[in-house]
């Protein structure tokens, strides 16, 4: 009954925030949840707000992008607008599975009463921003992708010729695409970013760049590698 009455209330909240001046042409209506397969309707008509935003294929510390390849990509960035959107805290949610993102960011949006605006951002080479597709994985109706181990070394060459160094695809690159989004999207309040598992390790990345908006940081179940290259560290 708690998240049916959402579905009220987010929509009152989306109308009235589409009114505002901040990056309201970045932004257009879309569902709180992206497979509504078997849900029930009222929750499956909550909305939310969803948008696009362009960021360099490499930054200068993790790669340079021949200039044959395009130099930029596209991020994807799904938001629940607080009742008073201006003034309250924000909280990025980054998670591995992003229908648990989802439902995460709705139950956090009702358990504060809808003070808190709500982020989740689609991780470069994943979901809805620029993909890493070679054309030989399979997708689902999750967007979770599957691919023949045997297909992996064709796979890597088809890739570089399209974007050129794969480190473009970092952790640390979508660490810098965070820290951007959070810095654009900001309205002066304070910012928590909260991540778990892979997506944890972009937090800690996220970190060590310190982006001034952010007042803390919550780490669930984090990832780890042991690369030796500069971008895994």
């Amino acid at each position: 009954m708690k998240l049916k009455l959402l579905a009220f209330v987010a929509t009152c909240v989306w109308q009235a925030f589409a009114s505002k001046r901040h990056e309201v042409s970045k932004w257009y209506p879309c569902s709180v949840f992206s497979n509504i397969d078997g849900m029930d309707h009222e929750i499956a008509e909550l909305t939310a707000q969803c948008g696009k935003f362009s960021a360099p294929l490499c930054y200068s510390d993790v790669c340079t992008a021949p200039k044959s390849v395009n130099q930029t990509i596209e991020l994807f960035v799904k938001r629940i607008p607080a009742n008073n959107p201006e003034t309250a805290i924000n909280i990025w949610i980054m998670g591995r599975h992003f229908q648990s993102k989802e439902l995460t960011a709705l139950i956090l949006y009702s358990e504060l009463n809808t003070t808190a605006n709500l982020y989740l951002m689609d991780p470069r080479g994943s979901r809805k921003s620029t993909i890493l597709d070679c054309g030989v994985t399979t997708r689902d109706p999750n967007f979770e992708y599957r691919m023949d181990p045997a297909q992996v070394g064709t796979c890597a060459i088809d890739l570089e010729s399209k974007f050129g160094d794969l480190a473009a695809f970092s952790p640390t690159s979508a660490a810098h695409d965070l820290f951007n989004l959070i810095s654009k999207l900001s309205n002066g309040a304070s910012t928590f970013v909260y991540g778990s598992d892979y997506e944890a390790l972009l937090v800690v990345r996220l970190m060590h760049l310190a982006p001034p908006e952010v007042t803390g940081y919550i780490l669930d179940s984090p990832e780890s590698t042991t690369g030796v290259y500069n971008y895994y560290r």
